[in-house]
């Protein structure tokens, strides 16, 4: 999804920090604190770049790092 957004880019720390989203909890590279980053990440994404434009969105869907499914 990151590269239909325009100043966004490196890892899930630069982004997130890019975004203005603190860690809540834990620390980098914990399944927990970083499932938590990335789904608040996700959020400030999709209403930052995708907002009011659903079908931009639903085109990511099912996609993975490059993996779909079928």
């Amino acid at each position: 999804m990151m590269r239909g957004c325009k100043g966004l880019s490196g890892g899930l720390e630069s982004v997130a920090s890019t975004l203005g989203v603190p860690r809540q909890a834990g620390k980098s590279h914990q399944a927990g604190s970083d499932s938590l980053v990335t789904y608040q990440v996700y959020l400030k994404m999709k209403q930052r770049f995708f907002n009011d434009r659903d079908a931009k969105v639903a085109w990511h869907r099912g996609i993975i790092y490059g993996l779909q499914a079928c």
